[in-house]
């Protein structure tokens, strides 16, 4: 789908019913005006317009009973955040939206805000399970906070894999890997590097098992290097 433009506003166009306002199913009588406004509000805060009147105009524009006006309302979030505590609460509100496209609006609004949604991190994590538009959320999530992403998708995948098809990790012969995962706290530098290197070639199947290794390392470098081989094993999987 080609990239969708509200007035002089991009916006990625991934979502599969787009931004574009005549697909919104807003009532005809005034909502000219108040798209109107709501473009004219964006462009007052993008070019650094923060006063009070604006801040306030965006929050009542975030509430608006328009879609088409609340998905813009999103996008002057991003940039109200660094001014007013009140923009990434209004966010994750918007997050919430019964509209889909509101809701992927504020999705990507949360990634472009990245580390700073912190604080509200555990609410956005429970929002994000549920989802309309999952690979949007996890893109946000990983704009927040990487390493707590990457975390909760290994979770996900070791509790689901012992499900999969053609798992075969349960009737393995894991002396190699113990092996392997032993010689993560080697002496020898070069020793080290090859168990990692030969672990993350051993792909997810074996996910589940280091994470059972993983609790009886002791050794703080060889721990380290385990849980990197687990990042790069979620990594390459495209989770």
């Amino acid at each position: 789908m080609p990239p969708r433009f509200i007035g002089d506003v991009h916006f990625s166009g991934m979502h599969p019913f787009g931004y574009s306002l005549e697909r919104q199913s807003d009532s005809p009588s005034n909502t000219e005006g108040q798209i109107e406004e709501a473009k004219t509000l964006l462009r007052d805060t993008f070019e650094g317009n923060n006063s009070p009147r604006v801040i306030e105009r965006a929050f009542v524009a975030s509430r608006s009973p328009l879609a088409s006006v609340r998905c813009l309302a999103a996008r002057v979030m991003v940039r109200l955040v660094d001014v007013d505590d009140r923009a990434l609460p209004a966010l994750v509100v918007l997050l919430k939206d019964p509209d889909s496209n509101v809701e992927w609006a504020a999705w990507e609004a949360v990634a472009d805000v990245g580390a700073k949604a912190r604080p509200k991190l555990d609410e956005i994590l429970v929002l994000a399970a549920n989802a309309r538009c999952q690979p949007v959320a996890w893109a946000a999530i990983d704009k927040i906070d990487w390493q707590e992403a990457c975390r909760l998708k290994m979770e996900a995948l070791i509790k689901e894999w012992p499900s999969r098809k053609g798992n075969d990790s349960a009737n393995q012969d894991l002396a190699p890997v113990r092996k392997l995962v032993a010689e993560l706290g080697n002496q020898d530098f070069e020793v080290r590097e090859r168990a990692s290197l030969e672990l993350v070639k051993q792909g997810i199947a074996l996910l589940p098992v280091l994470a059972k290794e993983k609790e009886h390392i002791r050794d703080p470098e060889a721990l380290l290097r385990l849980k990197n081989v687990m990042v790069r094993v979620t990594e390459n999987c495209g989770l």
